[in-house]
């Protein structure tokens, strides 16, 4: 998994009402933000998880960068299950979604190194 296929995979969904789409970052990832900017979550019922079962001890870490996510529009829902998110310069997760977007973190750990 790299971050230009997060981003890249999210971009590209077609989101269909009533159905999560779940993306899996494989165990072990290091997703390093870059220059590429946040993944912006905007539709649907996103799931971003770690590994098969979405667990922090799978070692899926989100480094650098401004921001790592931004929920913006109107996403049902949007959930992060056991990832490590780390160095962003502003803030991790950029919220100026609609007001009825729920956003739900799992097993989720944000450290400054």
């Amino acid at each position: 998994s790299t971050w230009v296929d997060l981003s890249r995979g999210v971009a590209s969904t077609s989101f269909v009402q009533g159905s999560e789409a779940v993306f899996r970052v494989c165990p072990g990832a290091l997703l390093n933000v870059g220059s590429e900017g946040p993944v912006l979550l905007s539709a649907g019922d996103v799931v971003i998880q770690c590994g098969a079962n979405g667990l922090l001890s799978d070692n899926c870490t989100v480094a650098g960068g401004e921001s790592h996510f931004r929920l913006t529009g109107s996403p049902s829902s949007v959930s992060f299950r056991g990832l490590q998110m780390i160095d962003s310069s502003v803030v991790s997760v950029l919220a100026t979604a609609s007001s009825t977007t729920r956003a739900k973190f799992e097993g989720c750990q944000w450290k400054v190194c």
